[in-house]
């Protein structure tokens, strides 16, 4: 080989490796609450984790929440296509950036759908996409919690937090933040925060502790401790963007300390006709745990 060809061939090696490093990948997109891989229902906020995005230093957070932007630090996100989805925040972690988005109404529009990240580097003149296909729905949607795994949760009566020098107890009604808990009547608003005082209230289809049923359907269960909570209400929370809350009562035996929080999605399951034996709930997914300080 001579030593033009030598030359010729690290070049195109060099230029190879540099293209590649240049290529954005994006290998997970997830609800934003409790990392979940698949793309949440409208409404709902998704992260997406990509290496390879040069257009941002730090966090940068949209500088408006009303509307959020559709393009943040030279990202877009496009959902099935041709759709853009209002975005919060991205972040440059190191080794890898997310990027923290609001799902549109066009995701209804399949079963599954496909999600790119677009990136142009206006000082580098360079534009950069990256793709993910079959993307399904997460089960159960998610709570958010802090650095220490403590739930987002506010008592209902006087609004104050939850927290282990401020606990919850038996019989309080609480409100945990999260979100992907399914759609709401009316829809959840994107790009924009709910209004503070509308209700925007989700499917109440949750298992009552100590009752029975007799056909089998699909429920869900708040566990909080070993526990059942009986929940009031689920659905956007007022005054955020894409955040949900579940409403609910300490029940009586959650016990005490930091007890496990979680939301189970499953149904109930009967023998059949005649029914000689209570229905038994039979769960198939389960949320994130988060920690729900009680005394």
């Amino acid at each position: 080989m001579t030593n033009s060809l030598r030359l010729a061939v690290v070049v195109a090696l060099c230029l190879t490796a540099s293209l590649q490093a240049q290529q954005v990948q994006c290998s997970l997109v997830a609800n934003s609450a409790s990392f979940e891989p698949g793309l949440p229902e409208p409404g709902a906020l998704a992260t997406v984790f990509c290496a390879g995005i040069r257009t941002v230093s730090g966090i940068v957070v949209a500088p408006t929440f009303s509307p959020l932007p559709q393009q943040l630090s030279g990202v877009t996100i496009l959902i099935n296509d041709y759709y853009v989805a209002p975005i919060l925040a991205v972040a440059n972690l190191g080794d890898r950036q997310q990027v923290n988005f609001q799902v549109p109404y066009e995701r209804l529009l399949a079963p599954k759908s496909t999600l790119q990240v677009l990136t142009y580097d206006a000082s580098a003149g360079a534009q950069n996409s990256a793709r993910i296909d079959n993307l399904d729905y997460p089960k159960t949607g998610g709570f958010f919690a802090d650095a220490s795994g403590f739930a987002f949760a506010r008592r209902v009566a006087d609004g104050s937090w939850v927290t282990p020098q401020n606990p919850a107890q038996v019989g309080d009604s609480i409100a945990v933040l999260g979100t992907g808990f399914g759609k709401t009547y009316p829809p959840k608003p994107v790009g924009f925060p709910a209004p503070p005082n509308l209700a925007f209230l989700g499917n109440m289809d949750f298992l009552v502790p100590g009752t029975e049923y007799n056909l089998s359907q699909p429920l869900r269960v708040l566990n909080v401790g070993p526990r059942a909570a009986k929940v009031s209400s689920i659905g956007l929370a007022p005054g955020y963007l894409g955040v949900d809350h579940i409403v609910f009562d300490v029940p009586d035996g959650a016990g005490s300390g930091n007890v496990d929080l979680n939301l189970q999605a499953g149904s109930t399951v009967c023998g059949p006709p005649p029914i000689t034996a209570g229905c038994h709930f039979t769960p198939s997914n389960t949320s994130n745990t988060v920690k729900l300080p009680v005394r």
